[in-house]
């Protein structure tokens, strides 16, 4: 049984709702832009509310029909033209200020990063799946996997970039309180503490299915070159350790940046990681096949695999502060505190009172390397 919920929470009006309703009458607006949504949407969630009337259990399909009709109608007034989305999309060439608010919703969409991703990169990804062969073989099944990870590691730099392009307001153009302009913002940066545990099972996972590899393959080889990897990573983690123990303590802070949890994507990302490992292993492992791509990430996975367990134990122990996973590898691996992060522009909206007549300013010029050049002997 669904309990109900009160509507005036929702959208202002006092009408009690079923929440199955509510569920679904939020899912048929999505058709709307987000735009869209975020200006009227709570004026048309009150509408359907009261057309619907109290005690109603479900949005029926004419109302759903309608809902995702006249979205669907919102969305295709606000597109671009055909030639200038094929610019946009294609030749990452500027949106026209028109389609601004468009550019923002197609910016800020989840699947934005898949889009730019098959837009730039379809062709090392046709590639990899025509090297992969019929039965989905190395090296190809082991490319695409990557590229996906790649295409979401470098997702949060891509909106920003793509945002500052299209999104923010160019250089002569008015400006009044709201208007999205580029400003320099703090960086969002993963927190150690919630980065080392899921590596760390991945490097295990790694490290364990090498290992099993090499024992079924009975091959003396693979069988000396994890071990001395994991030679190697005991070596590197008692550097790790000793680096971490003199270094951590001297971070210095960082004002310009945001810390947070990994999301879902994340993890998505790090479960296409084992998979690679998982798919690295040879499919004719019986009948002698190569063992040069499985063993040689266990070998890296045994050389990583003591210093993250070193590097997470560190993390979970700090109070107060919080490191990154770069933060961290600066210290282990070289021995070399971690700069400050620089600020980074954004687009966010002027806020508090704008003077009348004004505009954003130029750039500023490219500075100029005049440095002379060295005298003739």
């Amino acid at each position: 049984m669904t309990r109900p919920t009160t509507a005036s929470t929702l959208s202002g009006v006092g009408v009690g709702m079923n929440e199955r309703f509510v569920r679904s009458l939020r899912f048929w607006m999505r058709a709307y832009p987000p735009r869209w949504r975020a200006a009227r949407g709570e004026e048309l969630f009150g509408l359907v509310v009261d057309l619907a009337g109290p005690g109603t259990l479900r949005l029926g399909w004419r109302r759903a029909f309608d809902l995702a009709r006249g979205g669907l109608a919102t969305r295709w007034r606000g597109h671009p033209p055909l030639l200038t989305w094929l610019a946009y999309r294609l030749l990452n060439r500027r949106i026209p200020r028109a389609f601004r608010a468009w550019a923002l919703d197609d910016i800020s969409g989840s699947w934005y990063p898949l889009r730019r991703f098959l837009t730039y990169w379809w062709g090392l990804l046709w590639l990899a799946i025509v090297v992969s062969g019929p039965n989905w073989q190395r090296p190809g099944g082991i490319a695409v996997p990557v590229l996906i990870v790649f295409m979401r590691m470098s997702a949060g730099s891509a909106r920003r970039a793509a945002a500052v392009q299209h999104v923010a307001a160019q250089p002569g153009e008015s400006l009044h309180e709201g208007s999205l302009v580029a400003q320099d913002g703090p960086q969002p940066r993963t927190t150690a503490r919630w980065a080392l545990p899921w590596v760390s099972r991945v490097l295990g996972f790694a490290s364990v299915t090498s290992v099993a590899v090499a024992f079924l393959a009975q091959s003396a080889a693979a069988e000396v070159c994890l071990a001395a990897a994991l030679g190697l990573g005991l070596i590197g983690g008692w550097v790790a350790l000793s680096r971490l123990s003199r270094f951590v303590g001297l971070c210095v802070d960082q004002p310009h940046r945001t810390l947070r949890a990994g999301s879902g994507e994340d993890i998505v990302v790090l479960i296409l990681l084992t998979g690679c490992v998982v798919d690295s292993v040879p499919s004719d492992l019986l009948g002698g096949g190569s063992l040069v791509l499985s063993i040689g990430i266990g070998v890296a996975a045994l050389a990583l695999l003591p210093g993250t367990l070193v590097a997470l134990g560190f993390a979970r122990r700090l109070i107060g502060a919080d490191l990154t996973g770069s933060d961290i590898w600066s210290i282990a691996a070289f021995g070399e505190l971690p700069p400050v992060d620089p600020l980074i522009p954004e687009v966010r909206p002027l806020t508090g009172p704008v003077a009348e007549g004004a505009v954003v300013p130029p750039a500023p010029p490219e500075p100029i390397d005049d440095t002379p050049y060295p005298a003739l002997p």
